[in-house]
């Protein structure tokens, strides 16, 4: 109760108190003096002003309390007008609350055409994965029968040069043949002509006839590999007929899974669409919106880090009960569902699957300390009745910034106005989209403020003194931005602006 209303109550008291200690003392007096009134008695003399005072206590009180309150002269004066502003107020609620329910409905209604697109959306982004895979694996295929077909083609090269070998190598036994056979002749007209050499004919006969029969085994010899040669190269020459044509089918295979792919690209970038619509809707949470960081020691026991993870999620609860999450049957606002082990099914994994998984990937990296995030996995609009999901992301907790050490460098004008340079050295560090300062925290890796975004963290004094130096100097001023203390991926990142000589008038 206000203060004021408190002091005019016992004002009212008092004053009532006051009205009746006279109207008594003036009724006791009348009576003692047995003075009249009107020409009545004194009894009834006492009496009327007994009743006189009565009947002025409440009006004295009404005036009062209007003298003294604006809200019991509005009660008094048009209590008519606000009766009728009341009933016009609960007429326009009605209709706001009509209004309340349709547009609910039409946002229930969204949401669920939202859900049904990010369902689909990863359905799209499983078989892209599916189909990017079996792509690569008829690349390695094309490639490996590319190789056999190169092989296959450089042995029948080899086969035929073998053939042309035996060939040459017939003729030239065939040749040897026919110079025998005339040998042959000669010898017998020789030994016709002259009988005294006749034993010396006859041994080159016999010498002959061995050779005759040599080179004509060599010669079937020759035949039978040229004739294997030939098998051989009509065989090498079927195969390579075979792989030509599982080279065709695989390149035709290959051209429909890239129009696939074509395709759920068209077809994803259509859901992103959607979802650039659907995004217009207010959220409670978007995915990725973080919800809190911090550093574990992967050089813990599987149970301890499970409890740390399971701690982290117990201290995220109130920061998305806060923010308008509903409480669900885990007895927290969030319940995690991501990352989950290779090979699960589809459905959703259960939370301490989700946890042993986490914390089992940390102790495999091991040795290291790592920043643990719980981001949010899906959006959450204000009329969903269910807990945030959301995910863990942890990546190592690595020293990027040495105290000193010197983040980005640039000369300003002094000749410059102080709006200039102000904007110059803002624009170094703080801009969200020129800034060099937070592309190089981006580039090493470094995680933004949970809460503003940014990388690179100043006070307005240390902006205004860099500003003050480069002012008082002439010519190119040198400034540098370097790192006001040892700086890890979680951050922040702190920053000093360190002001050089001039460089020229």
């Amino acid at each position: 109760m206000p203060k004021y209303t408190v002091v005019i109550f016992i004002g009212l008291v008092v004053i009532g108190a006051i009205v009746a200690w006279i109207g008594d003392a003036l009724g006791a007096r009348l009576g003692k003096q047995r003075a009249s009134i009107f020409g009545l008695r004194p009894r009834q003399s006492a009496r009327l002003v007994a009743v006189v005072i009565g009947a002025l206590l409440p009006l004295i009180g009404l005036g009062v309390a209007m003298a003294g309150s604006e809200y019991a002269r509005i009660a008094v004066l048009r209590l008519d007008r606000l009766l009728d502003r009341q009933k016009q107020l609960t007429g326009q609620v009605d209709d706001l609350q009509k209004n309340v329910e349709v547009q609910t409905r039409a946002a229930r209604a969204a949401e669920d055409k939202a859900m049904q697109a990010q369902e689909r959306a990863r359905h799209l982004d499983a078989e892209r994965v599916k189909l990017e895979g079996e792509v690569g694996q008829l690349q390695d295929r094309q490639a490996e029968l590319r190789a056999k077909v190169q092989d296959l083609e450089g042995r029948v090269r080899e086969a035929e040069q073998k053939v042309r070998e035996a060939e040459q190598k017939l003729r030239e036994s065939e040749q040897k043949l026919r110079d025998s056979e005339q040998k042959l002749k000669e010898s017998e007209t020789k030994l016709a002509e002259a009988k005294q050499k006749r034993k010396e004919v006859e041994e080159a006969n016999i010498q002959l006839e061995e050779e005759n029969e040599a080179l004509t085994r060599r010669r079937n010899a020759l035949n039978r590999r040229v004739a294997a040669a030939r098998r051989h190269e009509a065989d090498a020459k079927l195969e390579l007929e075979g792989r030509r044509k599982e080279l065709a089918l695989a390149e035709q295979e290959l051209a429909d899974r890239k129009q696939e792919l074509a395709d759920l690209r068209d077809e994803f970038a259509a859901y992103r669409e959607q979802q650039s619509e659907i995004a217009e809707v207010p959220a409670l949470f978007n995915p990725g919106d973080e919800l809190i960081r911090v550093v574990l020691s992967a050089e813990q026991t599987q149970d301890q880090l499970e409890a740390e993870l399971w701690e982290l999620l117990h201290l995220a609860s109130p920061i998305a009960e806060a923010k308008g999450a509903p409480v669900g049957d885990n007895g927290r606002a969030i319940v995690a569902v991501a990352p989950v082990p290779r090979g699960a099914p589809s459905a959703r994994v259960p939370e301490r699957e989700v946890v042993r998984h986490v914390a089992s990937e940390l102790r495999r990296a091991g040795g290291r300390e790592f920043v643990v995030l719980l981001q949010a996995f899906r959006r959450l609009s204000y009329e969903d009745r269910i807990p945030l999901e959301v995910r863990f992301l942890a990546v190592p907790n690595r020293l990027l910034f040495k105290e000193g050490e010197v983040l980005v460098a640039m000369r300003i004008s002094a000749n410059s106005s102080r709006a200039e340079v102000f904007e110059a050295l803002w624009r170094l560090i703080a801009d969200p989209e020129a800034s060099q300062v937070r592309a190089l925290a981006r580039a090493k890796g470094m995680l933004p403020h949970p809460e503003t975004g940014q990388y690179g963290s100043f006070t307005l004094a240390d902006m205004c003194n860099a500003v003050d130096q480069i002012l008082v100097l002439k010519g190119m001023v040198p400034v540098q931005i370097v790192a006001a203390q040892d700086t890890y991926t979680k951050g922040p990142l702190a920053v000093k602006i360190q002001v050089g000589e001039r460089e020229g008038s």
